[in-house]
């Protein structure tokens, strides 16, 4: 009842206060609606040219740029670019804040700041956002946010071994997003599964993992599934489940491979290029760019000139030139192909240990000198993985140590 009292006094505030907010407040929904779709189906390209195309509407006033840079950054965020998701929230805080709503807005980017940094683990600083809206009493905070934070602070009582506290605090959260956004609740699941870890109880464990599991594939989030899929790993390899962790690890690498948020990024970032380059274009004007095409076309012309008339006049000596080029170019050739088979026979050496390909790029990565932290952070798989696969390594290589891979390899 409470419930639809405070959506009839919503309407009458919309209602009252003109039609210009109402509008805002549809077109800011609709816009993450269709965000929200594309990314669920990995089209992240069309998401960011949908959301800048709409920043840059003139149509659209500062309330709603603040919507659209933050569903700019939840993007980024599924492809853990951590540094493009603070710039779009920056981005996102400068509009807001110019308009009457900056205290909510405030309050929501200081939100947002929080569950990134606890996502990258950074959790002393998460920490102390946390607490400075948790002192203001959640002002301004819309209900998926407060349930975010409600996460987290059963995630520190778990860290200090306050179980029941902390299951408390997750159910809560689990109620709060179950109602105001389902599509999230596989986050509240992953922190159940994390307790349940820790206290043993692989019933409950198990029972989450398949709810949060389903609530993925729901709602087609591919992120949610790893992070699920990467914390019942992680607990069968510390319980000595290997056989369950080898078939949980086969799903991470095959959700891994359809994600490749690393190549998203990078056709996301050239994207990103060539729709300022365009944005540019269209500032500067047309006949700017024609007085600049001239310009060129006329330094190329006389360049060309230029080559003609010096290329008739020293002829013999750049064929002499290019002779003596080819013949380098091709002792080089040689030198190379040389190198290409002596790599092609040091890389037969390894196929009789029947290697898989992330075993094999693992393997690489080690001769390249690289510790269990870096590979985890290239690959973006964790330590604990990393670690897995060393071992196995270690066992069909017959090998006790990484010094021994470089001795076998020579």
């Amino acid at each position: 009842m409470i419930y639809f009292l405070h959506r009839y006094l919503l309407f009458l505030i919309l209602f009252c206060t003109g039609t210009g907010m109402y509008a805002q407040t549809v077109i800011a929904r609709q816009l993450e609606t269709e965000v929200n779709e594309l990314n669920n189906a990995s089209k992240y390209e069309e998401a960011i040219k949908l959301v800048n195309d709409f920043i840059d509407n003139p149509k659209n006033d500062e309330y709603n740029r603040y919507y659209a840079y933050k569903y700019k950054a939840h993007t980024y965020k599924r492809l853990f670019n951590y540094p493009e998701v603070y710039n779009n929230l920056d981005l996102a805080l400068e509009a807001g804040t110019k308009t009457k709503h900056k205290d909510s807005v405030i309050a929501s980017i200081e939100a947002e700041r929080a569950f990134t940094l606890f996502e990258e683990q950074l959790f002393d600083e998460a920490r102390k956002k946390m607490d400075a809206l948790k002192s203001n009493g959640y002002a301004y905070l819309h209900e998926s946010d407060k349930a975010y934070i409600i996460i987290q602070e059963g995630y520190f009582l778990m860290k200090d071994k306050h179980f029941s506290q902390a299951e408390n605090y997750y159910n809560e959260a689990e109620k709060l997003l179950f109602k105001v956004s389902p599509r999230n609740t596989p986050v509240v699941y992953g922190k159940f599964i994390d307790l349940y870890g820790i206290t043993g109880d692989t019933v409950k464990q198990q029972a989450y993992f398949k709810k949060g599991i389903a609530a993925a594939d729901e709602h087609g989030i591919l992120k949610y599934k790893l992070y699920l899929y990467e914390i019942m790993a992680h607990y069968a390899r510390v319980n000595e489940r290997y056989t369950y962790a080898a078939l949980l690890q086969d799903s991470i690498n095959n959700i891994a491979t359809i994600y490749n948020a690393k190549l998203y990024n990078g056709r996301l970032s050239l994207l990103e290029k060539e729709m300022d380059r365009q944005k540019a274009d269209l500032e500067k004007g047309y006949n700017y760019k024609l007085i600049i095409f001239l310009i060129i076309l006329t330094v190329v012309l006389l360049a060309f000139v230029f080559l003609l008339f010096k290329y008739n006049r020293v002829s013999v000596e750049k064929n002499r030139l290019l002779q003596a080029e080819y013949d380098k170019m091709n002792t080089e050739l040689i030198r190379l192909t040389q190198e290409m088979h002596k790599k092609d026979d040091a890389a037969d050496k390894w196929e009789k240990y029947s290697l898989s390909d992330r075993q094999k790029e693992i393997l690489a990565l080690l001769q390249a000198g690289k510790s269990n932290k870096e590979i985890a952070a290239e690959l973006f798989i964790s330590e604990n993985t990393v670690k897995f696969h060393i071992k196995t390594l270690y066992e069909k290589l017959n090998i006790v140590r990484r010094t021994d891979i470089a001795k076998m390899h020579n």
